[in-house]
């Protein structure tokens, strides 16, 4: 059922935001780009069509055992009551040595991102 999401945030965001979409273990997941983040996740929280209400929560992943650049992968899991679907919102930030691992808040969307 999510996978109707990841199909309207590529349709809503058409040219390169999103980087790649998986689906792994019952969760569907879309990769942003980082300048997008919060344009996608006030997409999710308003169009009536994701109606994403809920916000789960947020953390983040530091590959720095991988040597990836960008280094770190901010993760928000988002789910809709009304609705039933849940989805994964992942965006990459930070260059090798850790540094510009900036990305912009939640709050303004979802007080329970503070």
């Amino acid at each position: 059922m999510s996978k109707k999401i990841l199909d309207l945030i590529r349709s809503a965001f058409p040219g390169g935001t999103v980087l790649e979409t998986h689906s792994q273990f019952g969760d569907d997941t879309a990769v942003i780009e980082a300048f997008m983040w919060r344009e996608v996740a006030q997409f999710l929280r308003d169009d009536p069509q994701c109606s994403m209400d809920m916000f789960v929560d947020l953390t983040a992943v530091d590959y720095l055992w991988q040597g990836a650049v960008p280094r770190f992968e901010v993760v928000c899991h988002l789910r809709s009551l009304d609705r039933g679907h849940r989805i994964r919102i992942k965006a990459r930030v930070g260059d090798e040595d850790g540094s510009n691992a900036e990305i912009d808040s939640l709050v303004p969307i979802w007080k329970g991102a503070n």
